[in-house]
């Protein structure tokens, strides 16, 4: 039969034990958070740099197109067709010289 020495130094290597494991465990935990934690920050500036080019490509199509209706220049109304962007031509209000151009679909 054991002593009782034997079995509290027993319990203390358990005990040790256990709270190495936990030790190691939350120190993987923490360098997996840390991870995903940059792989989120990185997924937010992507999402940023895209809403900002998203932005400048529809000021370029809407500029495109006035130039196309300004110019009634068939060529560039094709390009713009070609990629999916077609537009109608508002009537010029009294008083005014040109005709406005929007993109079918943009207010």
């Amino acid at each position: 039969m054991r002593s009782t020495a034997e079995l509290l130094d027993g319990l203390a290597l358990a005990l040790a034990l256990a709270g190495l494991g936990t030790f190691v465990g939350r120190a993987t935990l923490e360098v997996r958070l840390a991870d995903l934690e940059l792989q989120v920050a990185e997924r937010q500036r992507e999402l940023a740099e895209a809403e900002v080019v998203s932005q400048v490509n529809g000021r370029l199509i809407r500029m495109l197109a006035k130039a196309a209706a300004e110019r009634n220049d068939a060529a560039l109304r094709d390009l713009l067709a070609r990629h999916g962007v077609t537009f109608t031509v508002a009537p010029a209000p009294v008083g005014a010289g040109r005709p406005v151009a929007a993109p079918d679909g943009e207010p």
